[in-house]
């Protein structure tokens, strides 16, 4: 089974596919902050509240709607972003300006509210947009609803950079654990507890 843990991050929208990478606060570089999820997958949710909020992105507040994983490279956001989708809002590209590529990413449906998880919000709001890893019961919470979730794989945007990034992994024959990978482990050592017990 492939070991991995949670990580939380809130995004704009609950379309990240569709930007291609995911933008971190000047607080935090994202060369920092990947090199401690590694192959963990990062949950993905959009803030309560967000002067940036319209359409159906306030159908989402408050809620993890996906998984992703990421490349570990740090990255201006103009070098990432769909320019389409940076025309549209461009206070996004503005306001997080570095990113981490997007390796993976999977809608979870259905969502789920994060403050249902016992101290999650307690964690988040002083986060302010930054990656942190779950707490071991906050993990056991979330895997539960990710089991028992559909999990879909979206096709990403790359930029020209991004299409670099994921070619020198390749020609470096690095292999990671894809989010099926890991779900699927994941459930298969649930399946054995139940069957041990």
């Amino acid at each position: 089974m492939i070991d991995s843990r949670l990580h939380f991050k809130h995004v704009y929208g609950p379309t990240p596919h569709e930007w291609g990478y995911v933008g971190f606060p000047s607080s935090q570089r994202p060369e920092g902050a990947i090199r401690c999820v590694k192959d963990d997958l990062v949950l993905m949710a959009v803030t309560l509240d967000s002067p940036f909020h319209s359409g159906d992105v306030n159908d989402f507040a408050g809620q993890i709607f996906g998984v992703c994983t990421l490349f570990p490279d740090d990255v201006a956001s103009s070098e990432l972003a769909n320019p389409v989708l940076a025309r549209k809002l461009p206070q996004i590209v503005e306001r997080w300006k570095r990113g981490a590529p997007l390796r993976e990413f999977a809608k979870v449906s259905p969502p789920l509210r994060y403050g249902e998880i016992r101290g999650l919000t307690d964690k988040v709001r002083p986060a302010q947009g930054k990656l942190f890893r779950l707490d071991e019961d906050q993990e056991e919470q979330v895997w539960r609803w990710l089991l028992s979730s559909k999990v879909t794989t979206c096709e990403i945007y790359r930029s020209e950079m991004a299409m670099r990034i994921l070619e020198n992994q390749k020609r470096l024959r690095k292999q990671r654990p894809t989010i099926d990978d890991i779900v699927d482990g994941k459930k298969t050592a649930h399946l054995k507890l139940q069957i041990d017990d």
